[in-house]
């Protein structure tokens, strides 16, 4: 479960680096450093999140890294060497690994290499975008790039890297980097900002923009059919995709909420409890649990707000504890059961576990009768959100949801009428009786 910061609109932790900074302009430094991510860690981690990938923090001249200047130094706006390898080791003590962001496509307009007649075959004669692209075809700017990585895991102890531009990188670049860098730490993580025809062995999970496209569109308002992504689902390739709702290119989730004039904490809680309990690996960008809201960049990167209602925090706590404590939410099998209209049902399987998930992102309340053979007999779905149980009844499985709600169920032995307990409730109130009753003779006695 994976969290993205863009460093510079997290959390300011040291004011002394603020060089240049205006929060009043969306294209400037704000002020986020990894200090300050080294200060919210515990949040960080209470949310149940098991890593953290960091935004470029290479030596550069825009807020969000992308215009490298140096790629083995940090900016002194983020902070220094040592404070990354504070926020590791403070990071590994709460079981949290830490992903940096590594370009290797382009660079910035001031970098000193373009002043270098020997590295003038290191760029490409026609870029793409506004900033000087590389050519990784060249040996040398490999075997730099290459040391570069090794030089920042053996420095800081950092756990994986978020591949920037991707799909624009060619393969035999990262099978080279992958080896290479696996042969000095293993397990290192790799994780692809984006999916490619070509996907080189050893990339650990690759960033779904068709589940993003789909689901954010679906449950930015109420009563959308859910775009059936049983098919893929159903691959063994999708349990390394990685799901988000909001991230440094997209426009925010709230926003397109809060433009249909929904409440998007609501809005936000239905799509999550899907990201978070179908096949894939989900991604929350900061921000997105305290509804954070954004247009297109740099608009979407706002500076963070801690001070927000804490409703889908608590809720992302929930669905982090329950995917971690069931193993069939990140690993099981898939299969949908019912999708109309916005109501969804769908199930999880692996071994001997099965769980049940419905959402009804529809404006009324529903209920859906499953045919009893959807569980074994016996057996009955208990809530993990709001403890509610179902029971088969006349040969059905009736499903009942409030509108904009979902639950997730764990199938558990049917539990019948709790005699005991029965029991017990009935004879306080007869105990108390009797007491009163004793207490009133003894009284009485004495007056005699």
């Amino acid at each position: 479960m994976f969290y993205y910061i863009t460093v510079d609109r997290f959390n300011n932790g040291d004011m002394a680096n603020d060089e240049g900074v205006n929060v009043e302009d969306p294209t400037s430094f704000h002020g986020g450093d990894l200090k300050g991510i080294i200060d919210k860690l515990d949040y960080i981690s209470d949310m149940g999140f098991t890593s953290i990938v960091l935004s470029p923090i290479y030596d550069t001249d825009q807020y969000n890294g992308q215009s490298i200047n140096n790629f083995q130094k940090i900016d002194v706006r983020f902070g220094t060497l040592d404070e990354l390898q504070m926020l590791v080791q403070e990071a590994h003590d709460r079981d949290l690994k830490v992903v940096l962001t590594f370009v290797s496509d382009h660079t910035s307009s001031e970098h000193p290499w373009l002043e270098d007649e020997e590295k003038e075959n290191w760029f490409l004669s026609e870029g793409e975008g506004s900033l000087p692209s590389l050519n990784l075809e060249n040996k040398q700017l490999n075997n730099y790039l290459i040391a570069t990585a090794k030089w920042w895991i053996e420095e800081t102890n950092i756990d994986g890297f978020y591949l920037d531009s991707y799909e624009k990188t060619p393969s035999d670049y990262v099978k080279k980097l992958i080896n290479e860098v696996q042969s000095i730490k293993d397990p290192f993580l790799f994780i692809a900002d984006s999916k490619s025809e070509t996907r080189v062995e050893g990339i650990y999970a690759s960033g779904n923009a068709k589940f993003h496209e789909e689901v954010s569109e679906a449950f930015k308002k109420t009563d959308q059919q859910l775009y059936d992504f049983s098919d893929i689902f159903s691959e063994e390739s999708s349990l390394s995709s990685i799901h988000y709702l909001d991230r440094y290119d997209t426009v925010r989730f709230t926003r397109k909420a809060v433009d249909g004039n929904y409440h998007p904490g609501t809005r936000l809680m239905l799509a999550l409890t899907y990201m978070y309990t179908t096949p894939g690996i989900p991604m929350v960008y900061y921000g997105t649990e305290v509804a954070l809201d954004g247009g297109d960049p740099p608009d979407n990167q706002r500076l963070m707000n801690f001070f927000g209602d804490d409703e889908v925090i608590t809720h992302i706590e929930k669905l982090s504890n329950i995917r971690s404590s069931l193993p069939a939410l990140s690993e099981g099998e898939f299969e949908l059961l019912y999708n109309e209209n916005g109501m969804t049902i769908f199930k999880r399987t692996l071994k001997d576990e099965t769980v049940f998930i419905a959402i009804n992102n529809t404006s009324k309340d529903q209920v859906v009768d499953l045919s009893s053979d959807v569980i074994e007999e016996e057996k009955q779905l208990q809530g993990l959100l709001e403890d509610d149980i179902i029971k088969v009844n006349n040969g059905k499985l009736p499903v009942s949801l409030e509108r904009e709600t979902a639950e997730i169920y764990e199938v558990v032995d049917e539990v019948g009428i709790n005699i005991s307990f029965i029991l017990v409730i009935i004879s306080v109130p007869v105990l108390f009786i009797l007491f009163l009753f004793v207490v009133k003779r003894r009284s009485l006695k004495n007056e005699e």
